[in-house]
């Protein structure tokens, strides 16, 4: 698609299978920059191509002080994989966007080191936080204190450890499922989640970095956890329904059961 106005911009996006793409793709999207903040807003979509079959790759980057945030920031790299090397390449970059400042307002994904590493100076996470399907063997994020969506970790086969030691609250669900080697969860000052869903993460034997949580908004689920020992949460006031099952080490149990519902 040739777009002849200079003021035109384009976004992509992950085109799940369905009408467009029977096995899913890349949505291409573009249009004119009608209020000049130089990103392309869903208002501002005026054509929409497709690259089935062909996943849209992601990367980050530190972005240091300069012509695109004068404070520094984290740019965000988008691109086709058209030598299918499962990396996106400098000459597959196709859109690059940036979050100036400490403060991301979109979701945010994580899969390789450098996409951690260009995270460490973020204090607020705008959106949903994901780790899977990654070869990582820790995640560090040293200034994170806020995430606005969920914290999602998934099907990452090496990770042993994770450290959030300034996260204080997640105002989504913080879910924790197949991560079959992690051993370490440190988050010392969190102290509220939206929601909490522990399942099978069987190298976990305790919650203890969980020290300083007192409060989950919703549901907690823990369930076909092989390795938990101890859930050992005095102070935590869960809101919904609390599920415990298929846990079979477990031996100790302290929570302060407040919840309307209990399984």
């Amino acid at each position: 698609t040739v777009v002849c106005d200079a003021s035109a911009l384009t976004r992509l996006v992950v085109e799940p299978p369905g009408a467009h793409c029977a096995t899913g793709g890349t949505a291409i999207l573009s249009g004119p920059d009608r209020n000049g903040d130089g990103m392309l807003e869903d208002s501002e979509v005026a054509h929409t191509d497709y690259a089935c079959g062909q996943p849209l790759l992601r990367r980050l980057a530190a972005e240091p002080a300069g012509a695109h945030c004068a404070d520094g920031g984290v740019a965000f790299s988008f691109g086709l994989d058209q030598n299918a090397n499962g990396t996106l390449d400098d000459a597959e970059v196709a859109d690059i966007e940036y979050a100036c400042g400490n403060t991301v307002s979109r979701d945010v994904a994580i899969s390789q080191a450098s996409d951690v590493a260009a995270l460490a100076a973020v204090v607020e996470i705008d959106g949903a936080l994901t780790i899977s399907n990654s070869s990582l063997l820790s995640v560090v994020l040293p200034a994170l204190r806020h995430i606005d969506g969920n914290l999602t970790l998934g099907n990452n086969g090496r990770l042993a450890e994770l450290e959030l030691p300034a996260l204080r609250d997640v105002t989504g669900t913080l879910t924790l499922a197949g991560d079959f080697q992690l051993t370490r969860i440190d988050a010392p000052l969190l102290h509220q989640l939206g929601g909490l869903a522990i399942t099978s993460d069987g190298a976990l034997t305790d919650l203890s970095g969980f020290a300083a949580l007192t409060q989950v908004v919703g549901d907690v689920q823990i369930a076909s956890d092989a390795g938990l020992t101890a859930i050992d949460l005095p102070n935590v006031r869960a809101g919904g329904a609390l599920t415990i099952q298929d846990v079979p080490k477990l031996t100790t149990l302290n929570w302060k059961l407040s919840t309307r519902q209990r399984d």
